[in-house]
């Protein structure tokens, strides 16, 4: 590195040119470090990628089972009905014999 002063012009300045090596360590660290965040990222961002493709493809399945899915719910709720229209018979049935 070099100043200047008034009154010798220019002049060298040992402290800071022995850091010169060690700063451009530090500056070539700083960009490897950074690359290799930048590396991760991209393979996080290719997983994710990854991993919508595959959600993706699986939704077509989902989709046509949708209406499989609505009958089942659709047949419980049918058998749940027939089930409290016989507690209901055997609740009065329970009832006529207590009246007895």
């Amino acid at each position: 590195a070099v100043v200047s002063t008034q009154s010798t012009g220019t002049q060298r300045v040992p402290e800071v040119d022995q850091r010169v090596p060690e700063i451009y360590q530090q500056v070539l660290g700083t960009d490897h470090q950074a690359d290799q965040r930048v590396l991760e990222t991209d393979h996080q961002v290719l997983e994710t990628d990854h991993r919508v493709l595959e959600t993706d493809q699986r939704v077509p399945e989902v989709d046509q089972r949708v209406p499989e899915i609505y009958q089942q719910v659709l047949g419980t709720d049918h058998q749940v009905l027939e089930t409290d229209q016989r507690v209901q018979e055997v609740y009065h049935q329970v009832l006529e014999t207590d009246q007895r």
